[in-house]
């Protein structure tokens, strides 16, 4: 029998799931992989990285483990609304997390984060102007991570996992529980996992936090889909198992970034949003106070 996880957290993006995978992880009653975003259930979109497209390979991410809560997380997952359906029809029994961040907040984070990729050249302003005249924004003809908008619209398939797995069964956690009271909000999902809450560090830290490539190219190479990268990743994913290779591949990545640049955005930009997800945020509130 293929082995598979019992609860996934499915977003949303840069909105503190590298954190919360990290405070997670220290449970000995949790099982997370390395390899955090396998992605395995968007395989059917375009993505511009490393996806687990066998459930073979898939499986192999769990094989072997004794822990009553074994999940993963990935971010694409609450972005396309055919992955409710996608995962429920592998396993039906599965648990969902989610966390949401004010949209405002984290479109200006997304931004930031691809500018760190070194895959974004556009000013957040000249991106979101863009966006908002109707400009559909690609990279290798990807739209998920570059139309910071579009990507902030959550509600509709946040309630498509509530209706397809039972509310029961999705949890909608806080931005910014995690930011200020990270211990409260481990508790909270380790009770609805089923499994003892621990202890967490809760230094000050973020991980998976913006910055700037030292080298544009290497970021471009290591994020592109490259025939030379494609040659380097071929035999390696002969060699080495999916964890083994995140784990390179983001040595290789967090060596090139340097941290402690803050990103800022405009009045007028900060208007702009604030105007766009108007519906949608009184629609998220709405949610988190019914979870």
């Amino acid at each position: 029998m293929k082995s598979m996880p019992n609860f996934i957290i499915v977003g949303a993006a840069k909105s503190g799931t590298t954190t919360l995978y990290s405070y997670l992880r220290s449970n000995p009653n949790i099982y997370l992989p390395e390899f955090k975003e396998p992605h395995y259930f968007a395989n059917n979109h375009p993505l511009n990285f490393e996806v687990v497209n066998n459930k073979n390979d898939y499986s192999e991410l769990f094989q072997d483990q004794n822990a009553t809560a074994i999940g993963e997380a990935s971010t694409a997952y609450l972005y396309f609304s055919d992955i409710p359906e996608r995962i429920y029809s592998e396993i039906p029994n599965c648990k969902i997390i989610i966390l949401l961040r004010h949209p405002t907040e984290r479109a200006l984070s997304m931004w930031g984060h691809q500018v760190r990729e070194g895959l974004e050249n556009s000013s957040l302003d000249e991106a979101i102007e863009e966006e908002i005249s109707g400009e559909l924004r690609q990279l290798n003809g990807v739209e998920y991570g570059f139309n910071y908008c579009r990507q902030g619209l959550v509600a509709d398939n946040v309630e498509k996992y509530q209706s397809t797995f039972g509310k029961t069964n999705v949890f909608i956690g806080d931005y910014c529980l995690l930011r200020d009271d990270p211990s409260k909000l481990v508790h909270q999902i380790c009770h609805f996992l089923g499994v003892k809450a621990h202890e967490i560090d809760t230094n000050p830290r973020k991980l998976n936090a913006s910055g700037n490539p030292q080298s544009k190219w290497l970021h471009r190479f290591l994020n592109s889909k490259h025939p030379v990268r494609k040659g380097i990743v071929w035999p390696l994913k002969l060699l080495l198992s999916a964890n083994v290779r995140h784990k390179l591949w983001s040595s290789f990545r967090n060596r090139n970034i340097l941290r402690g640049h803050s990103h800022q955005m405009s009045p007028l930009t900060k208007a702009k949003l604030d105007k766009y997800f108007e519906v949608e945020l009184k629609r998220i509130n709405h949610l988190m106070m019914k979870n």
